[in-house]
């Protein structure tokens, strides 16, 4: 089970490509939370639409400080997976899950993993 936090601020142009490549990984997250910083645009309107299409389970939550590190304990505090990944609302590359994952079950003393 996997997490994925996406940090988002106007990410209206970026949002449906990301959530799209996130429902394409094997295996696809657990969860997905939007951590919202106040966008003025159509952000979470797409995200939820998008995430509805591709059967993702999304969670939108509030940032509204405009500060990155905020926003993102924010998203480890709602989290429920036990490996949380952080993504800014970027398309992902095939296997981006995986890999992670695979880190984890190959050491189970690694605590954090960065790229």
């Amino acid at each position: 089970m996997i997490s994925v936090v996406i940090l988002t601020y106007d990410s209206g142009r970026t949002i449906e490509a990301c959530l799209d490549s996130l429902a394409a990984q094997t295996p696809p997250p657990s969860e997905v939370l939007l951590v919202d910083d106040d966008s003025s645009d159509d952000t979470v309107a797409k995200a939820r639409a998008a995430a509805q299409r591709a059967g993702l389970v999304l969670r939108v939550v509030r940032n509204g400080s405009h500060n990155i590190s905020h926003g993102r304990n924010i998203g480890l505090g709602a989290a429920q997976g036990p490996v949380v990944a952080f993504l800014d609302s970027d398309a992902v590359e095939p296997g981006w899950i995986k890999a992670i994952l695979e880190t984890f079950d190959a050491d189970p003393d690694i605590a954090v993993v960065g790229g």
